[in-house]
């Protein structure tokens, strides 16, 4: 880019990063208003603001008295209404517990605090993690501007904070972060304990050489849960038949692929399982291929470890399969409700951030990240807590279950051509200038970016920082001319 082109596109990026801002600003007032609340089925049809925390919060108080944390018991008055819960037990004991010391409704407001501070978190990371402020901009806006995300704060779920774990884990992960590794061995055991599903990403730890605090991570989460079960023997047969039903429930709150298969498969679960089984092996092999992909490139690192660009392909293919595990995930699951795909923010967040084709990212983005067409076909004034699917058409609930998943299935279908495309191990460019004012050592996510797509700082401009280091007139020189013969 040209120096006026450069300042022109870091003022669209700012724009858009303050209108991210006001959005947000939006969502919060919201929670108190509920001027966004018929956007969305989970706000229009469910119990009220904070149902799934309350839910999680009646679990703390039955494990504060020694009660069941999976029967409804005399503490569920302490709570304004509540859900069944399904999670681990070290989620009761481990979270809920010290919450449920605080009054429910404070404890619901001390909730989504921690949650903000977790989103300011991924935006500071975010912008220091790309290539030029053109690209971090848009990149941290995108936290912003992710609808699924208010739909979290309104229902009180974690989901997000397992998200965000997940993300720092990733980053903390590789080699030169900034930060010690052991502190992605923590945050991705804290989020396997939230929720099981970062599971999913043990090839990613296993990969970056984490698989004692894998391991570790594994054997706290069955001993803690073998634990309660010994005490609770009952509580078993709930939390089994909660988590590993034979079918999905099919209501407007589940906007899941399996949701929407057991709705074309008209509810013939004989049909359903067979299309599910199909899937799931379509899903596998995805998972297979953007596996081997990555093991690949790890073997080329180690056998070039000298070698930068197989270093690169490294990060690339992990992404790949960061960002593939997270859809299949999304895609497999049984029960997906909006604000699951809060999870396919970190993955993103990072293709934008590496430079990734567009086409391959932003679609998806653009279908998890506005809300659905629900408003249009919404049925009003149900009685509290009613599903309106049952008073739709057939056209209208497969319109409803299809939205979603959309966003999961174009982005790994990109990540599986992508992978089978590019079969050698090599990078297109290795060298992008950044823009200026930025640090001239190489961000964690400049490799894979065009050089015409980055901000060159002028002669004048990128001559400071090179003074500054130390760099005589002769060095500088030869570095520059080295820079544009491989720009070439």
């Amino acid at each position: 880019m040209t120096d006026q082109s450069c300042l022109r596109a870091e003022r669209r990026a700012t724009m858009l990063f303050a209108i991210g801002c006001l959005v947000h600003a939006l969502f919060l007032l919201s929670l108190r208003f509920g001027w966004l609340n018929p956007l969305f089925n989970d706000c229009a049809h469910r119990f009220g603001a904070g149902d799934d925390f309350f839910s999680i919060y009646a679990a703390g108080a039955e494990a504060l008295h020694g009660a069941s944390i999976y029967h409804f018991g005399t503490h569920i008055g302490s709570v304004p209404y509540a859900y069944p819960f399904r999670y681990a037990p070290a989620v009761a004991f481990a979270l809920a517990a010290p919450l449920a010391l605080l009054p429910s409704i404070r404890a619901y407001a001390l909730w989504l605090v921690l949650l903000e501070m977790a989103l300011v978190r991924n935006i500071r990371l975010t912008l220091q993690a790309g290539p030029d402020r053109v690209r971090t901009r848009g990149a941290a806006a995108m936290w912003l501007l992710f609808s699924p995300l208010y739909l979290e704060l309104f229902v009180g779920q974690f989901t997000f904070l397992t998200g965000s774990l997940v993300f720092w884990a990733y980053l903390a992960w590789r080699e030169k972060s900034g930060e010690p590794r052991a502190s992605g061995d923590l945050f991705w055991s804290a989020a396997v304990l939230l929720k099981m599903m970062p599971l999913v990403f043990l090839p990613i730890a296993l990969l970056r050489g984490r698989a004692r605090a894998a391991a570790l991570t594994l054997a706290l989460l069955l001993g803690t849960s073998a634990l309660y079960f010994l005490a609770h023997p009952s509580d078993w047969l709930l939390f089994a038949a909660t988590n590993a039903a034979p079918s999905p429930q099919v209501h407007a709150g589940n906007m899941g692929l399996m949701a929407l298969l057991f709705r074309l498969a008209n509810h013939s679960l004989p049909l359903y399982h067979l299309c599910r089984s199909l899937v799931l092996l379509t899903l596998a092999l995805a998972a297979g291929l953007l596996t081997y992909r990555a093991i690949q490139a790890v073997k080329e690192a180690r056998v070039a470890p000298d070698a930068p660009e197989a270093a690169e392909e490294f990060e690339v293919r992990l992404l790949w399969l960061y960002a593939g595990l997270t859809c299949i995930f999304l895609l497999g699951y049984q029960d997906v409700w909006e604000h699951h795909y809060t999870l396919l923010l970190g993955p993103f967040v990072l293709l934008a951030l590496r430079g990734e084709k567009r086409w391959l990212w932003l679609p998806a983005y653009m279908v998890a990240a506005l809300p659905t067409l629900f408003v249009f076909y919404d049925v009003p004034a149900l009685v509290f807590n009613a599903d309106p699917e049952p008073l739709w058409t057939g056209a209208t609930s497969l319109l409803h279950h299809l939205q979603k998943p959309l966003a999961p299935l174009w982005l790994l279908f990109g990540l599986v051509v992508l992978s089978l495309k590019r079969s050698s191990l090599r990078l297109e460019t290795s060298l992008h200038p950044v823009c200026r004012e930025a640090p001239i050592s190489a961000a964690p996510f400049t490799a894979s970016a065009r050089t015409e797509d980055l901000c060159i700082p002028s002669n004048a401009e990128a001559r400071a920082p090179e003074r500054r280091r130390g760099l005589g007139s002769q060095a500088i020189r030869q570095r520059r001319t080295t820079g544009v013969q491989k720009d070439r």
